[in-house]
């Protein structure tokens, strides 16, 4: 009796496999070389879309963790450069001016340390992935989907007024 024949394929381990995979495997290995095998299974829909949004969602968190090492490394020099001294500071403008890290922004954007560039980033990474998800297993008429587009639609602007007013009561 042939492995095809009963449903089981014994392949050079004594476990005997039994699946849909092992049926696939004595096709190809029966007859013609050049027989491709299907995919069986397809979580997602592949397409170009698909694609690009995972791109920018794996650009997004590699970002935050670039911002993260970024942030290590200044205080590490902080730290380095602060032994055997004592700073008596009184006014602090912010947690990244205190320990001698630059501070990013200008009068568009809030003063953000590289910690909060990285909170930003990951989080509206987290978002993308979470519609993208929805957008995969629901479709684009789902009410989560839609849910999901719109807090990646409003992240930015929340941000944005979370650390405005963060500095606002820094500043008082």
């Amino acid at each position: 009796m042939k492995p095809s024949d009963s449903g089981s394929h014994v392949d050079g381990d004594s476990r005997p496999k039994t699946g849909l995979h092992s049926e696939n495997l004595s096709r190809e290995t029966s007859g013609n070389s050049r027989v491709k095998a299907k995919p069986q299974y397809v979580p997602f829909k592949a397409s170009k879309s698909n694609v690009f949004s995972n791109v920018v969602i794996n650009s997004l968190f590699g970002l935050g963790l670039y911002y993260l090492y970024r942030d290590y490394q200044e205080d590490k020099r902080a730290s380095a450069k602060a032994r055997g001294t004592v700073t008596i500071v009184h006014d602090r403008a912010s947690d990244s001016q205190a320990k001698g890290g630059q501070v990013r922004g200008s009068g568009l954007l809030p003063k953000m340390s590289y910690k909060d560039l990285s909170f930003v980033t990951v989080g509206f990474g987290f978002l993308l992935q979470l519609a993208n998800m929805a957008h995969v297993s629901f479709g684009k008429r789902s009410p989560l989907y839609r849910a999901s587009i719109l807090s990646v639609a409003l992240y930015p602007p929340f941000a944005y007024y979370m650390y405005s007013m963060r500095d606002q009561k820094v500043a008082k």
